[in-house]
């Protein structure tokens, strides 16, 4: 951006005057119960445009938007199959979001020009609550430079978007710490296919829709966009050439990462990585199971995280506070491929230095 602009804090009671200012045009970063969302009134093209620019966002990466409830579905969805519907009323409101048909209400520029439209209900009651006093659906990315690891709290945002937005709205640390699980129905309207992995896990989904509905199982997915960036590594995804629009926020270009370089290691591997990286200048970022000796100490940052759920919860954290404590690395032992495990390897591999 080629100017600064006077950016607020506002407290987390401060809602009405949060939704004011989006409902006028203006930038406000607000806490979710994923990650903190940059927000914009979704009706309002030149407000959208402006979070493209606040972020340095591609503007193939359509936006998602947020809700409050089922019923403005109709503000942003043109229809709701069947089984889109039966995935909202089971996993909304939280980390879930499903692509529907777009309403022409919302301008092209939310939706990279796509006819289908990102949408989600946040359970976070500031996130709610901003959405609902400004009266419009709001289009909310994640507050963070484009590329760069999502905030999770307040200090973070503000380090991201400081002098880029109208106000920032301090809040707790968020629960989850990882985006929202995205989805879509295909094959006539019978097939959920997942589309960036998160907390609402293939196992839930799964059971969910069992008896209404398959889900596809990723190795079986063999065309199409998503399939390059859902399941093959994150790193072939992001270097593949591609036309047009990206079908869901996130599938296609970089993601997540700090300026240490990640280097991820599964944990047979562990002990052999760590070994070979100069401690002093090294993150290293564990799960408690880990052999003990994965880590011996002497690294600059050593964590470890009692559960697959807090390694997520904590992942862009831990992100920052290496980069903030000047390591030159970071070493992550990749969780096992179940539940939230999905998402989190997800992250790192998309972090990870090619």
């Amino acid at each position: 951006m080629s100017s600064t602009i006077r950016t607020i804090s506002l407290s987390d009671n401060e809602a009405a005057r949060a939704g004011e200012m989006l409902r006028r045009g203006g930038l406000v970063v607000f806490p979710t119960e994923t990650v903190y969302g940059l927000g914009a009134n979704a009706f309002d093209a030149a407000a959208c445009r402006r979070i493209f620019a606040a972020k340095g966002r591609p503007p193939d990466n359509p936006l998602i938007v947020h809700l409050t409830e089922l019923g403005e579905l109709r503000w942003a969805a043109r229809e709701v199959p069947p089984l889109a519907l039966l995935l909202l009323e089971r996993f909304s409101p939280g980390p879930f979001t499903v692509i529907l048909p777009r309403s022409q209400r919302l301008p092209a520029v939310v939706t990279a020009g796509l006819d289908t439209v990102a949408l989600r209900i946040p359970s976070s009651p500031i996130a709610r609550a901003v959405i609902r006093a400004s009266g419009v659906p709001i289009a909310a990315p994640s507050a963070n430079r484009s590329g760069r690891p999502s905030p999770t709290d307040y200090e973070s945002a503000v380090e991201q978007m400081w002098g880029r937005v109208e106000a920032v709205m301090r809040g707790p640390a968020c629960e989850v710490g990882l985006e929202s699980t995205i989805v879509r129905i295909c094959g006539a309207g019978a097939e959920v296919e997942v589309l960036r992995e998160g907390a609402v896990t293939r196992e839930m989904l799964a059971a969910a829709v069992r008896g209404r509905g398959e889900l596809l199982d990723p190795d079986e997915t063999v065309t199409g966009e998503a399939a390059a960036a859902a399941h093959a590594e994150p790193t072939t995804a992001a270097s593949a050439p591609a036309i047009g629009p990206a079908i869901a926020p996130g599938m296609r270009h970089r993601h997540y990462q700090p300026d240490a370089a990640v280097i991820t290691a599964e944990p047979a591997d562990l002990p052999r990585v760590l070994q070979t990286h100069d401690r002093n200048q090294t993150a290293a970022l564990m799960l408690a199971a880990s052999a003990p000796g994965s880590g011996s100490g002497g690294f600059r940052i050593e964590m470890r995280f009692q559960t697959v759920e807090e390694y997520a919860r904590e992942l862009y954290r831990a992100f920052r506070q290496a980069d903030r404590s000047g390591c030159s690395t970071i070493i992550a032992e990749l969780p096992p491929p179940g539940g939230i495990g999905r998402a989190l390897r997800d992250r790192l591999l998309r972090a990870a230095t090619a």
